[in-house]
């Protein structure tokens, strides 16, 4: 047998074989961005407020509307049970606060498919009630209560809601 009639035991690496390479790594590459891209645009924006400059002109406004909440010395909590919100409102000495007008937006840290607004209903002294039912997951809720000449009484509470650990 003739040496000439061998076959190779392997292919030569051509050009071929890199154009297809660099190909496929771009390809790889520009569908994974777009993968990534799609999630962001159609996901949380991740906007607190709409227009920070705006938002940076009432800053001096809410310091002095913190202020002022402390000066008053409410102290409040929030509970959620199955299917309600029960909001308790506190003076400084710990005797309920009677007559306010209690309010609350409910948004998901993320994303605001969820959000609602409520209004609560005092139940007893001191204690305001809202029927609510939410998802299970976290919850950012903005409590604001309002009496009379008193200034706004507002407070963040974080809920969990779900199965515990």
């Amino acid at each position: 047998m003739d040496t000439a009639d061998r076959k190779p035991a392997h292919k030569p690496f051509t050009g071929h074989h890199m154009l297809a390479i660099v190909c496929a790594f771009f390809t790889i590459v520009i569908v994974a961005n777009g993968t990534m891209a799609y999630f962001a645009s159609s996901s949380w924006t991740g906007l607190v407020v709409k227009n920070s400059y705006v938002a940076s002109q009432k800053y001096n406004a809410h310091l002095q509307s913190a202020r002022d909440q402390l000066e008053i010395g409410w102290t409040s909590r929030l509970e959620y049970d199955s299917s309600r919100l029960d909001f308790r409102l506190l003076d400084r000495s710990g005797h309920p606060i009677s007559g306010a007008q209690v309010s609350a937006s409910l948004e998901r840290p993320v994303g605001t498919s969820e959000d609602v607004k409520i209004a609560f209903i005092e139940v007893v002294p001191g204690t305001y009630r809202s029927e609510a039912t939410l998802g299970s997951g976290s919850w950012n809720a903005t409590v604001i209560a309002r009496q009379n000449d008193k200034p706004d009484y507002t407070q963040i509470f974080r809920l969990s809601v779900g199965k515990g650990p």
